[in-house]
């Protein structure tokens, strides 16, 4: 182990006196920061390089819905997993309304890191249920802290974890919520009625800096990837150019499976032997064409549909999703050679339908969902880090054969928006 020189003195002053005036009368004292040093150039921006993930099998649904003519797919909630027994920072803790209130013995030291370090900030995390993780480095020497946006519900855990694979420095992990107000010194957590921060690993001396977070509302969290001698020198060291990491955040929750009917859904709206897509109920899941190039199965409402309200739960930055065609008429925007039977559509949905947008995993979200349907035989679109993730997580939940027997590829043209296909009536992809 190496000798440290963690600069905490204040904090452990006030820490100890936390202590012996919550003997004297129940009441705990705040902790004062030191001041960080003046910024340096930094270490890296890297390349976002994706790792292979996956949720694991999807449980079948609890539930069928009804149909006419193509067989629909049933949809279930899932429930969500209980967090680890552990408490932060020694406290002592009871259970009151799904979340443990505790007493912690010390409050974490407010810490700005992009004030004075060099920030690499790009990629945002949603709350979709089950784990999404990413690989990177600080190869470029321009950054020595990596900020990621991270979306945590209410009710959900979440487990975030940070380790090194490669170079010299322990990882230290920062948590600070939108207001500015640091959550998680990397050390020490808060723990109240509202959120708790339990400490699973702190990267001292290791190789990993984990945590588990819970809360009663829905919060935007900033997350800061960085080393302990960049934190104990102020931010201003820099990151080994040979560093890497591998960085995961893990709702705690089942995916939602199946899919089913609209509730304006209507049997009798149809068209050309084709059902015609309703419009959004409740307003603003998604927007259409017009009725003569809105017009699929069941299957193919029933997906969409059920994919545009997932969506919006857990990124209603880029929600609503836009419908483009379904099925080729005067409406179209150009001649198709797919769009002939009901079974494929296409769709924008801001930079998860755009392969030039460097944060990546709104796409991968967006593919999860449809995956997670168990109705959708493949997926076009030109992005190979997006294609990376998505494939693995199809195979590691379903056993079908999947469109030409690979669910995400590449089509030219298909760089700005999803074309997707769902099953055929019988079920099949091919």
């Amino acid at each position: 182990m190496r000798d440290r020189t963690r600069q905490r003195h204040t904090h452990e002053l006030l820490s100890a006196a936390a202590l012996l005036i919550g003997c004297a009368d129940g009441e705990t004292a705040s902790s004062a920061t030191d001041t960080a040093a003046s910024a340096s150039e930094g270490t890296s921006a890297a390349s976002t390089t994706a790792t292979s993930t996956s949720s694991g099998d999807t449980s079948d649904a609890s539930g069928t819905s009804g149909s006419s003519g193509d067989a629909t797919s049933s949809s279930s909630s899932g429930g969500s997993a209980t967090t680890g027994d552990g408490t932060s920072g020694g406290e002592t803790s009871t259970t009151t309304g799904g979340i443990e209130i505790c007493e912690p013995d010390a409050s974490p030291i407010d810490v700005d890191p992009c004030g004075p370090a060099s920030c690499w900030s790009t990629l945002t995390f949603s709350a979709i249920c089950g784990p999404t993780a990413l690989a990177e480095d600080y190869a470029s020497g321009a950054y020595n802290v990596h900020h990621f946006v991270f979306s945590l519900h209410a009710g959900v855990p979440a487990r975030i974890t940070f380790t090194r694979t490669g170079g010299d420095f322990d990882p230290a992990l920062i948590i600070r919520d939108a207001m500015g107000d640091t959550l998680f010194d990397g050390e020490a957590g808060v723990c109240s009625d509202e959120l708790k921060v339990e400490v699973l690993a702190t990267g001292v001396d290791g190789d990993t800096a984990s945590v588990e977070l819970s809360a009663t509302s829905d919060r935007m969290l900033d997350l800061f990837l960085s080393g302990w001698h960049v934190v104990d020198g102020g931010f201003a060291p820099a990151m080994p150019t040979d560093a890497t990491y591998t960085f995961e955040i893990d709702n705690l929750c089942a995916p939602e499976t199946g899919a089913s009917d609209p509730p304006n859904f209507d049997e009798g709206d149809v068209e050309g032997g084709y059902f015609v897509l309703p419009d959004s109920e409740p307003p603003g899941l998604y927007t259409h064409k017009d009725p003569d190039c809105s017009r699929g199965t069941r299957r193919m409402i029933q997906v969409l549909t059920t994919v545009a309200r997932r969506w919006q739960a857990i990124r209603p930055e880029l929600a609503p999703i836009s419908f483009l065609d379904i099925n080729e008429a005067w409406c179209s925007n150009v001649n198709h050679s797919t769009h002939d039977d009901g079974t494929h559509a296409d769709l924008m949905a801001g930079c998860a339908t755009n392969v030039s947008c460097a944060n990546w995993i709104p796409a991968y979200d967006l593919a999860r969902l449809f995956v997670d349907t168990g109705e959708v035989c493949g997926i076009l679109f030109n992005d190979a880090k997006v294609q990376g993730v998505v494939n693995p997580y199809f195979e590691a939940g379903h056993d079908y054969e999947p469109w030409k027997q690979l669910f995400m590829r590449t089509v030219d043209g298909h760089v700005v928006h999803f074309h997707v296909r769902v099953k055929k009536p019988d079920g099949t992809c091919n």
